[in-house]
């Protein structure tokens, strides 16, 4: 029997293309990396006169069929690895969690170390194998985003 494409690649690549054009049309780069261990893309981002900065943002895109919407549809709910949301909180380079809804053809995000220091010590239960992140609904990935998002370079510790 011959490898089969499942439904799961294809969300994944619409998702990776749909956050790719974005990031083309705020006129910076996407790169893929070629191994997933917990990262699908870095974006490159350049200056003003087209010089490229000297950091990059990471991103873990996640594709759903079916998106979870919680507190009366104001909040998407993801759940991920524990493991790696410790990875990703740790990273030097900043990182945006993705999550593309299929149906709907639009994305949500939020900054993993920005999340991870507002989390109240306490309030998430350590024995899970995951958690639950939840983003508003309002940070959707759009163009105007994706220039918010190039400013993380300079904040993340």
């Amino acid at each position: 029997m011959r490898k089969r494409r499942t439904r799961g690649h294809v969300i994944a690549d619409l998702s990776v293309n749909y956050v790719e054009r974005l990031v083309l049309l705020a006129g910076n780069t996407l790169e893929r990396i070629p191994s997933d261990y917990g990262l699908d893309v870095q974006m490159w981002t350049f200056d003003e006169r087209g010089e490229l900065r000297e950091n990059f943002v990471l991103f873990q895109v996640k594709a759903t069929d079916d998106l979870r919407l919680i507190d009366a549809d104001q909040v998407v709910a993801i759940r991920v690895e524990r493991r790696d949301y410790r990875f990703w909180s740790a990273l030097a380079m900043p990182v945006v969690l993705v999550v593309y809804d299929v149906v709907n053809d639009r994305a949500y995000w939020v900054h993993v170390q920005g999340h991870a220091q507002a989390q109240v010590t306490g309030t998430i239960i350590e024995f899970s194998a995951t958690l639950t992140i939840r983003i508003p609904v309002s940070q959707m990935v759009s163009v105007d985003a994706i220039h918010d998002l190039t400013r993380l370079r300079e904040i993340t510790p």
